[in-house]
């Protein structure tokens, strides 16, 4: 076989491999005997014809096909043998000489994405000092008690933050102005905390007022960006309500701090210390993500990058089939996702496809990164982070190593990012 490296563009390589007289004549007759094997000629057994009858019955087209099928793969490696170059898809393949005689294969090839970084040490981001305030700290102890809190049946109409028990049904009126219930409009003893907007708009508004027994209907218009078959129309949802319930938030008492048990927290200024260290972490990790982010972001501004086209349409590609797997997950289809987003097919294409160009450039600067400094993943690193795992956990570290080991890839990969990160950040200060 004979190679020949085109080069189309900085993304793409075109490899022309002719394959030798001898080889092609070779292949072409194997295909003509496997499929003569196949043919059945009166008088004779299946295959066993003479050679030029079995000829007529076997089609040149068909012993073309097996024999180039035959010969493809390894015509493919021998175009990708020993390239300068490293394919990222599945290469195209074309026959583009085809003859008794002669046989040539063309690879449109895809390349691996690749970066001429920047001067990454010249990028500087200053890091945040961040404070908590006291009114963060009631803020924070306020959220635990309310998340200790208990639900009271009252007798007394329901107010904004109660949640009431209730059945409901849906109707929507006909073509004649009768109400017809629709299909997902009904439930039967359904909690609903008033005020948390998990309704259509003004339904929880207009049930707020009702006590235990009382059955009312609610007239409410459904929003323009709602599913197809219920957008902009009005509903009325006929309603029976058996109970109203009433938030019992705890009161700040030496019982209750213990009852949150939090280890060396017993009273209420061991408690606000705790919250004011578990905000200051909170903050502290925040601000160097967003620290960490603003450096990627300058780094890519500095290099250069080379992207084919279809590396953008794949990761596009990939990055739609998750979500709309994460939305059939939540009982939904695409289709209802767009109508309830009030966007288009091509709108969420256009964002993903952002998205994955934007992570996939991150992803070279913190590979290049990787490359330049020399940063790997020892034997040492995997067993610090079981360590710390088994601490977490309380587990023994032979049961982690155990755990983690199908996956131990994917936990090297979060280890390097994490010394990659742990670099940048120290040395673009």
């Amino acid at each position: 076989m004979e190679r020949k490296i085109d080069v189309v563009s900085e993304t793409r390589r075109k490899a022309t491999v002719d394959v030798d007289k001898e080889s092609w004549k070779a292949e072409q007759n194997k295909a003509f005997h496997k499929l003569a094997s196949k043919v059945t000629i009166k008088g004779f057994r299946a295959g066993k014809a003479p050679e030029a009858l079995l000829r007529e019955h076997v089609r040149p087209a068909d012993i073309y096909n097996e024999a180039i099928q035959k010969l493809l793969p390894e015509a493919l490696r021998f175009a990708l043998e020993n390239a300068d170059f490293r394919v990222a898809l599945q290469p195209q393949a074309s026959v583009t000489k085809l003859s008794d005689d002669d046989l040539e294969f063309t690879f449109d090839l895809v390349l691996v994405p690749s970066i001429e970084e920047g001067d990454y040490l010249s990028v500087k981001v200053p890091a945040e000092a961040p404070a908590v305030n006291e009114e963060e700290v009631d803020a924070a102890i306020k959220g635990l008690l309310e998340g200790e809190a208990e639900l009271a049946v009252v007798e007394r109409e329901a107010k904004k933050g109660d949640t009431i028990v209730f059945d409901f049904e849906g109707f929507l009126p006909d073509e004649k102005g009768n109400l017809v219930p629709f299909d997902g409009g009904k439930a039967d003893g359904y909690e609903l905390e008033l005020g948390s907007h998990q309704f259509v708009p003004g339904f929880e508004e207009a049930m707020e007022g009702v006590k235990a027994g009382e059955e009312r209907s609610i007239e409410v218009t459904f929003p323009e960006n709602y599913v197809k078959d219920l957008a902009g129309k009005k509903a009325t949802f006929k309603t029976k309500v058996h109970e109203v319930k009433e938030k019992k938030i705890p009161a700040l008492d030496e019982s209750t701090i213990k009852g949150l048990h939090i280890e060396g927290v017993n009273d209420e200024a061991a408690l606000r210390a705790h919250e004011k260290e578990e905000l200051l972490k909170k903050k502290l990790a925040e601000a160097e993500n967003k620290r960490y982010g603003e450096i990627i972001e300058k780094i890519v501004a500095l290099s250069k990058f080379a992207i084919d086209e279809e590396i953008l349409k794949s990761e596009e590609e990939r990055l739609l089939k998750n979500l709309q797997s994460n939305i059939e997950r939540q009982g939904l289809t695409y289709e209802q996702y767009l109508q309830l987003l009030g966007k288009k097919d091509e709108d969420v294409r256009k964002e993903l496809r952002a998205q994955g160009e934007k992570d996939l450039k991150r992803y070279l600067v913190e590979a290049k990164v990787a490359e330049k400094e020399a940063l790997k993943v020892e034997d040492k690193d995997v067993d610090e982070r079981i360590k710390e795992l088994a601490k977490q956990y309380r587990m023994k570290e032979e049961d982690v190593r155990r755990v983690i080991e199908p996956r131990l890839a994917q936990y090297k990969d979060d280890i390097l990012a994490g010394k990659i990160r742990s670099l940048l950040l120290e040395k673009c200060r």
